[in-house]
């Protein structure tokens, strides 16, 4: 019945078998066997997205993704495909890009056959129905207004709305009321008509992939595709082609000034080139990323720093598709550095020079390296969850040949330096099209952008300016970078012997250190995680101790950032980030050349002395930062404010921006010995490592780390204040930011201390089986906001809550708070007392099957590992101690009580906090 086609090389890391076929409808289709999953999934990618857009229906490409779902021929009932995966373990979503739409899901793998049924009604008879696409209409729009003052979004568009208008590169996407409602109404188009005529056009099996992830067997798979999916019309069409440019000739040698809605500074260089996919293969552009975004010693940002002028670079493939491909350079400025950005942009283009200057010698180790770092990436790839993996597939189907859409992404199999010299012989100052972004052009942004309203400023580069760049040449200073020293070599794995434990092992225990340890015997991957998290009362203790642990923990990553970045390069990274009670330093990756670096950390963190000129620019950088917090989603601001409300002590931002311009480099040079000199220390080794060489790795440590003690009452812990049950606590805020369009309301029941097991497992019972009616009355019913969400919050000091929250940009806070408490006083009680057995049976299997998912890679076991040693609980096996308790213990009965006790009104212990953050809400919108 179908066509077999060539089956995709894999990673010699991957165990799951896969097939590919072609339907008679000719529907392609990889099917994927993972053996023992508890989890399946399936993706179906559509080639045509928003360049598919009609001009005079921008956004009608996104509407039919969101329309899709609400119901079908078969399942009428809007919520019956979320509902049924809600009810076994599972969750769907889809996204709509430049020139694919994918739709995909994950659910309990005995339930896959189920819900392929349901998903593939979606491109056999979706319904469309009038009521949906009026209120779906609200969803895109919410969708579009929470992006309004996010400036990538901002950004993003301003460039292509600059572009030519003859390329589809130039439309808008997203959609909202006025491009789907009002002005289609105008001029009497009728937009389910064109939603109507736009599936008939596009969707066409011939176009579509469909990816299908689970333990069944291949035939099995098989079975179902060609059971479900050959009744989509093929209407034998060609894929979809654009025609002429993204950016006309006169667009190119042209800078774009804008002001952002956060503090930042940079300037962008973009470079429009012919379609990279033909030569996935040989990778050029990520050679040119390489060199160019290379942070390490004699690298563009390492001269960049040296004068003051940068804080971080980023090159690689930008904006691209079938017919076009592009390469950005773009440069995060210093406020001297935005003074200077002529002779930034002018620096750039000497090393472009000093690049291309570059003899085959030169080349061939980068291409060399380049090669070998992306042969490890492939040799080396981890599982991640079946539904990420089957969307991935699924757009990549469009791209590459069906025999390489797992290594196309990866392998470069053919090193041809000939095509880099030609990359770099284009990336020339005729073809460059900047973008300049500051807080200072506000002055000189006259123009408004249509769809997001970003303020900016379109001119040709200077003819004198242009001539700079075509002539730069590189200084004799100027020289490229070198080898990598951090490429590992060593990828023997540790065999664990006949007795080691199933759980981490306690394998050092002082008065200041305590250090878990578990060679891997899962993964089987070179790769080694150690965590640490360094506790000392001295880093929170006021916020000017706040600012100082923070201000520390950024300046030693900028000390280390040339050192480390060829690390990361190989495969090994490392985090610190400071925290309430300390900070934390995690190192993570290949193995062999782990320890170098972590030595390293220790060695500069223990003998720091600030610099002045990198205090200033890490100084100007985290008090940006602290300024940029006003300017984050409402919803945001809700949960941070209710973390302020509750956690003791919990410092504001407001504080640190109030604080941080007094904070001198002596300050924070004398605070340094007081965070240091005494402390406590958690540690987890976690991978290939033995027990005898994670020992020494932490000796490695102790011997540079001279910590003293801590004294009795000195650890912190970390406290919550308990809200009052005589009546609900109420917060209300004004959005910081008074161009915010968005409002939110998040309620928050505190339930009490996790360590109550069965109470934990009923939370996390309640929680799915009232997150999907809450979303279906306020989200898709009532259409209050793009984002809601409800269900049980643990946070970091061990207490359990259970939210609802909601974002709207069309509604006040308090309405938002007075829907939410309807459904919960009115509702969730009763869809828990009406809940049938079987029900409740399918709801309590379904996340059985969730906590028995076994992790896919060595990073989700450590997470896992180290949430029980952070905790200083150490419940290594507390999924199988919660498998047990939902299989013989909890009762419906027992959730009717939680509720009962904590979240009912009148509930003996109703802790309630309200957190209301209002916006601008637009005129004539009701509140």
């Amino acid at each position: 019945m179908a066509t077999p086609l060539p089956t995709p090389d894999k990673s010699p890391n991957d165990s799951r078998d896969y097939r590919a076929l072609q339907l008679p409808n000719k529907l392609k289709v990889l099917l994927v066997h993972e053996e023992d999953a508890e989890k399946a999934a399936a993706a179906m990618s559509v080639c045509v997205g928003s360049f598919c857009d009609p001009e005079n229906v921008p956004g009608l490409a996104h509407f039919l993704e969101h329309m899709l779902f609400m119901g079908t021929e078969k399942y009428p009932d809007e919520n019956e495909y979320s509902a049924f995966l809600n009810a076994h373990g599972g969750y769907s979503n889809a996204f709509t890009a430049s020139e694919d739409t994918n739709y995909y899901f994950t659910v309990a793998a005995e339930y896959l056959e189920g819900t392929l049924d349901r998903f593939s009604q979606f491109f056999t008879a979706p319904l469309f129905t009038p009521e949906g696409t009026d209120r779906e209409l609200r969803a895109v729009d919410s969708e579009n207004s929470k992006n309004l003052q996010s400036d990538p979004w901002r950004m993003r568009q301003l460039v292509k709305s600059t572009s030519t208008s003859t390329h589809p590169y130039h439309k808008y996407g997203t959609g909202n009321l006025d491009t789907l409602l009002h002005t289609p109404k105008q001029k009497n188009i009728d937009v389910r008509k064109e939603l109507l005529a736009f599936h008939k056009k596009y969707y066409s099996a011939n176009l579509m992939n469909l990816v299908i992830v689970g333990p069944q067997s291949l035939d099995e798979l098989q079975k179902m595709a060609e059971g479900m999916f050959c009744d989509i019309v093929n209407s034998d069409l060609e894929a979809p082609t654009f025609e002429g440019e993204p950016v006309a000739e006169a667009d190119l040698k042209q800078i774009i000034r804008c002001v952002p809605v956060k503090e930042s500074r940079s300037i962008e260089m973009t470079w429009y080139l012919p379609s990279s996919r033909p030569h996935y293969r040989t990778k050029p552009q990520a050679v040119a990323s390489h060199v160019l975004g290379h942070e390490g010693k004699n690298s563009l940002l390492s001269i960049l720093k040296e004068k003051g002028w940068a804080n971080g670079v980023v090159a690689g493939a930008g904006e691209g598709g079938s017919d076009f491909s592009s390469f950005g350079l773009g440069i995060e400025l210093t406020e001297e550095g935005f003074e200077h950005w002529e002779e930034v942009v002018e620096a750039s283009f000497q090393y472009l020079a000093l690049i291309r200057e570059g003899g085959e010698e030169q080349w061939k180790w980068i291409c060399d390296e380049v090669k070998n770092t992306w042969d490890t990436s492939f040799r080396f790839l981890e599982k991640g969850a079946p539904e990420t993996w089957a969307q991935q597939l699924a757009s990549r189907m469009h791209i590459y040949p069906i025999e390489h859409v797992i290594s196309g992404p990866y392998l470069i199999t053919d090193v041809n330096m000939q095509l880099v010299a030609d990359l770099f012989g284009r990336l020339t100052a005729d073809r460059v099209r900047m973008l300049q972004v500051a807080p200072e052009l506000e002055s000189v942004c006259t123009s408004t952008e249509h769809w997001y309203g970003t303020k900016y400023h379109q001119e040709q580069l200077s003819a004198v300016f242009l001539e700079k760049l075509r002539t730069a040449r590189p200084p004799e200073t100027m020289v490229l970078i070198q080898p990598n020293p951090f490429i590992p070599s060593d990828f023997e794995l540790r065999e664990p012997d006949a007795d080691a434990s199933k759980y981490p092992v306690e394998i050092v225990s002082t008065d200041t250190w305590r250090v878990f340890h578990k060679l891997d015997d899962k993964f089987k991957m070179p790769k080694l995680n150690v965590m640490l998290e360094i506790q000392t009362p001295v880093a929170y203790e006021s916020p000017y101790a706040a600012v100082y642990t923070k201000l520390f923990t950024q300046l030693l990553k900028e000390e280390l950032n040339e050192f480390a970045y060829d690390a990361e390069i190989a495969h090994l990274n490392y985090t610190i980030d400071s925290t309430a009670i300390g900070f934390n330093l995690m190192v993570a990756g290949m193995h062999h050349k782990l320890p170098v670096l972590l030595s390293e950390i220790v060695r500069v963190m223990f003998n720091f002395e600030i610099k002045s000129e990198m205090y200033a620019r890490v100084h100007k950088s985290v008090a940006r930062d602290y300024r940029n917090f006003m300017f984050e989603q409402a919803y945001q601001h809700a949960m941070y404010k209710s973390g302020v409300v509750q956690q003791a002590p919990r410092w504001m931002y407001e504080q640190y921006v109030t604080i941080i311009d007094d904070v001198t480099m002596e300050d924070v040079q004398a605070f340094i010995p007081r965070l240091l000199s005494r402390a406590y220390v958690l540690g987890l080794v976690h991978g290939n490592a033995t027990k005898e060489e994670a020992t020494a790795i932490v000796k490695g440590i102790q011997d540079v780390a001279k910590i003293r003690p801590l004294m009795d009452g000195e650890h912190p812990h970390r406290r919550v204040a308990i809200m009052p049950t005589e009546k609900p606590t109420l917060l209300a805020r004004t959005h910081a930011d008074p161009e915010h369009c968005n409002s939110a309301s998040e309620i928050v029941f505190q339930i009490g201390m996790e360590v109550n097991m069965k109470r934990r497992v009923s939370l996390d019972l309640l929680s799915q089986i009232i997150s999907e009616p809450f979303f279906n009355q306020l989200r898709t019913k009532e259409q209050l906001g793009y984002i809601t969400h409800s269900g049980k919050l643990r946070d970091y000091t061990g207490i359990e809550s259970y939210i609802f929250l909601v974002q709207s940009s069309s509604h006040e806070a308090k309405y938002l708070t007075w829907r939410m408490n309807l459904f919960i006083d009115n509702q969730a009680l009763n869809i828990l007392k009406e809940l049938s057995e079987e029900e409740f049976n399918s709801h309590r299997d379904s996340l059985i099957v969730k906590k028995e998912t076994k992790d896919k890679s060595l990073a989700d076991e450590t997470a896992r590992y180290w949430v029980e040693v952070s905790k200083h609980l150490f419940r290594f096996d507390i999924a199988q101690q919660e498998v047990e308790l939902l299989r013989k213990s909890v009762t419906k009965q027992d959730l009717i009580d939680i509720f009962c006790e904590y979240v009912a009104v009148g509930a003996p212990k109703r802790r309630k906090l309200v957190v209301e953050v209002e916006g601008k809400i637009a005129p004539g919108e009701d509140g």
